[in-house]
């Protein structure tokens, strides 16, 4: 499949350590600022400090809550195969309260394997909040090989008042592991641990310039605006300071200027830089912006084999006329079990009462596994859209699939900003701006209650510039039903009640939507659907919205949808249908009273069905 190009690949080697995902919310409080500028090497002279975390990241404390905790963050081959040869000599890590008390650190091929012994271990002789650092008794020397995965960590005990571990906004995978009760459990939603391996060795590089954090300002640029503004942050990962350096700007692989930075980087420092759009000369539709190392200030030469991050590039759109959006797409991922999902639900349904311009559509998988109850609203779509888009925890929500500049993440998941209304319609209206429209949709459906099926039309219109920048484009078709009643964890409790709105169906269409056929610069597309007895039509809705086709090639920035429509269903049932015609009863989900869904309900007791007591003798 096509889209299985989307999906991030995970490093072939050891066994990763089997945590389970994390579907709760820790405290995060007291931002911690660091400059981004260069500053002081903290590690030894001949050493250097490696990890997805680095000195100038800003960090952010957690307090997880009193006892005994162990925390670690993954270091995978592909870091580890750089080094071959080396030896790590200690580690840093980062803690929010001096005051905790038995912390260790640690480095081990798999913590949650109680019969391995650690392969190094440190404990520091005074802790401070921030940076510390500890030198291993025994170093352990990186071999190199594909299957090398290892651990870095700490242990600690906490009070609940506590702000324990540090992480930075940064993510990666296995960012962040917790072991509470003996159980992993994985946090990387949340960030990166604020952990780093220090190495030693002869064959460390000495130049190692790293470009990271490469950005535009937009993803979009009309023609005629004025500059394009982007960010980069130098790195200096060898064991000397980079004196300065050359960088070469490219637009679609050809040089457009050359940028002189002449400060030493000791650690990293971070730039904005602005091209006149003017001076580009640039076409209609899509193109690349890419910087690429040259050369090293005092005629340093770069260490070999270390060129791999030297070069970023990312795409941005040029377009001469847009329309307006009519629709936006606002997908939320949610779980049964997930106790948080309905406070991010009622911020929807709030943000619904006074905007009309928004489409839910509530996205259900059994995304944790065994770990919990089966849930019965899941799809193998909500699954396969959680594997391409990232999602690592529930609830979490994406705006017409839009990521936005300086991010790699499509998908946000719930804080105190995406629980408030007025922040996620907000976030709609400056996606509606720098997301332009190329393209108009419309939906209409029509039922034909003898044969049960449904018939659903969708009418599209582009403009200029479409082609340009989504090619043919594609076509997604879904169907959504409000006012079921079945269980839902909700804020530890478990309600057997919960009406459930805006829940995801069936993709009518491929997962990924189907590429169109224009009919110069319009469309017209018919499905017909077999209507379940299970659906309750006159409470579901059609949904069809226009986005890029995927391709071998294509990232999660070249998802974004360019616009949607939305019919309900209510008005094309034939006078007389009710919904007790369109739903057999004996369809809707039945929970004992534990909370338990009962398929068919075989023992005499009571049970709930649909928000309603029914007694089986």
């Amino acid at each position: 499949m096509i889209a299985a190009a989307l999906l991030t690949s995970v490093s072939a080697g050891a066994q990763r350590l089997e945590a389970n995902k994390a579907y709760h919310q820790f405290e995060k409080s007291n931002l911690v600022s660091n400059t981004r500028k260069a500053a002081p090497r903290r590690v030894a002279a001949g050493q250097i400090a490696i990890g997805t975390v680095k000195e100038g990241d800003n960090l952010f404390a957690l307090n997880i809550g009193g006892g005994s905790k162990r925390v670690c963050s993954l270091v995978d081959a592909a870091l580890l195969q750089k080094y071959a040869g080396c030896q790590v000599v200690g580690c840093r890590f980062a803690v929010g309260d001096a005051g905790l008390i038995g912390v260790r650190a640690w480095l081990s091929a798999d913590p949650s394997n109680a019969t391995l012994k650690d392969l190094c271990t440190a404990t520091p002789e005074t802790l401070v909040s921030g940076w510390n650092e500890v030198t291993f008794a025994t170093p352990y020397t990186i071999t190199g090989a594909a299957d090398e995965e290892l651990y870095l960590g700490y242990d600690f005990t906490a009070t609940d008042s506590q702000r324990s571990a540090l992480l930075a906004e940064v993510k990666s995978n296995y960012g962040f592991l917790l072991c509470e009760s003996g159980r992993w459990y994985d946090y990387s939603s949340y960030g990166s641990l604020a952990v780093q391996l220090v190495l030693e060795g002869s064959n460390l590089p000495e130049y190692d310039i790293a470009l990271v954090n490469f950005s535009t300002d937009a993803r979009y640029y009309k023609s005629d605006a004025e500059n394009i503004r982007f960010y980069t942050e130098i790195v200096s990962n060898g064991t000397k300071e980079i004196p300065g350096c050359n960088i070469n700007i490219l637009v679609d692989d050809a040089p457009v200027g050359t940028l002189q930075i002449e400060d030493t980087v000791a650690t990293s420092t971070s730039f904005m830089y602005e091209l006149p759009m003017k001076d580009l000369n640039l076409s209609m539709g899509k193109h690349t912006l890419g910087l690429a190392v040259a050369s090293l200030g005092h005629d340093k030469v770069i260490s070999e084999g270390t060129a791999d991050d030297d070069a970023v590039v990312t795409t941005l759109a040029v377009y001469e006329n847009a329309s307006t959006r009519a629709k936006s797409v606002l997908e939320i991922y949610a779980n049964q079990y997930s106790y948080l999902d309905p406070m991010q639900l009622s911020a929807v349904e709030t943000l619904l009462k006074t905007r009309s311009d928004i489409i839910p559509v509530v996205i259900h998988g059994d995304f944790y596994g065994d770990a919990v109850s089966e849930d019965i609203f899941a799809t193998q779509e909500g699954l396969f859209y959680g594997d391409v888009f990232g999602l690592a925890s529930t609830p979490s929500l994406a705006i017409n699939r839009a990521v936005l500049p300086g991010s790699a993440a499509m998908l946000q998941e719930i804080s105190m900003q995406t629980l408030q209304a007025d922040y996620l319609g907000a976030m709609t209206d400056y996606i509606n701006e720098n997301f332009p429209a190329f393209a108009n949709v419309d939906v209409q459906a029509a039922y034909n209650a003898d044969s049960r099926q449904l018939t659903i039309t969708v009418n599209g219109t582009r403009g200029q510039d479409f082609a340009n920048i989504f090619g043919k484009g594609a076509l997604t078709v879904y169907l959504t039903e409000d006012g079921i009643t079945a269980l839902q964890e909700n804020d530890e409790d478990t309600d057997p009640a919960y009406v459930h709105n805006h829940i995801l169906r069936q993709v009518v269409t491929d997962v990924m939507g189907d590429e169109i056929s224009w009919s110069g610069l319009r469309f017209s597309k018919t499905y017909t659907v077999n209507v379940p007895w299970g659906w309750n039509l006159p409470h579901m809705h059609a949904i069809a919205f226009i986005a890029k086709a995927v391709n071998q090639t294509s990232t999660l920035d070249d998802l974004d949808i360019t616009n949607a429509a939305i019919a309900d269903l209510a008005a094309v049932i034939p006078a007389g249908i009710s919904e007790a015609a369109t739903r057999s009863h004996d369809d809707l989900p039945t929970y004992d009273l534990s909370g338990r869904r009962v398929v068919t309900p075989s023992r005499p007791g009571l049970y709930l069905r649909s928000g309603k007591k029914i007694v089986i003798k």
